[in-house]
């Protein structure tokens, strides 16, 4: 599988947040401490589908015209909170996205057209949530003054109304994004 990832492009689909609420997330990154804290700057997203075999030249075709063929109406994504994942110690902390049928709905609806052709993707279940940072080992101190600061914190609320198709190239100041395809929802 490595051999067929380093032909493949590695990809995945997700909705971007806009500027005022990405500004407000990435200045709550930076006031983790840096000691155990890498905060994500350069792609404030949520991810709806990680393609984990990566997707082929041959592939991004019929990729563009299954998300093309997902019609959703634009809907309102509210930003509130914080939390993290990953077990004891975490791993990842997050800005949590309220429940929202209508971005289930979407996920749902990508990933059973592109199952249907053949892709696969994390198995993990779908927790819509913006990345903040990737954590080594946290000063429990420092990480539960953190989470209890940005607990009920209101990033905002924006109306989504496109879904990107993103390659994600690994480098060693972090992931550099290109869009690939973007899909505009319509009413």
């Amino acid at each position: 599988m490595e051999k067929a990832m380093e032909k493949n492009i590695r990809a995945f689909i997700s909705v971007k947040l806009p500027k005022d609420i990405s500004d407000k997330i990435i200045t709550a990154g930076r006031k983790m401490d840096r000691s155990w804290a890498r905060p994500v700057c350069n792609s404030v997203h949520v991810t709806l589908l990680f393609f984990a075999d990566g997707i082929s030249k041959d592939q991004l075709g019929m990729v563009i015209d299954c998300i093309d063929a997902v019609h959703v109406k634009p809907f309102t994504i509210k930003v509130k909170g914080i939390d993290v994942l990953g077990g004891r110690p975490p791993r990842v902390v997050y800005a949590c996205i309220e429940k929202n049928d209508e971005l289930a709905e979407l996920q749902e609806n990508l990933r059973v057209v592109l199952e249907g052709m053949g892709m696969k993707f994390d198995k993990r279940r779908f927790l819509p949530h913006v990345t903040i940072a990737r954590i080594g080992r946290p000063n429990a101190k420092d990480l539960s003054s953190f989470l209890s600061k940005y607990k009920n914190f209101e990033f905002g609320s924006f109306t989504c109304e496109e879904v990107f198709l993103v390659k994600s190239v690994l480098a060693g100041g972090g992931p550099l994004h290109t869009d690939l395809h973007v899909k505009r929802l319509q009413f």
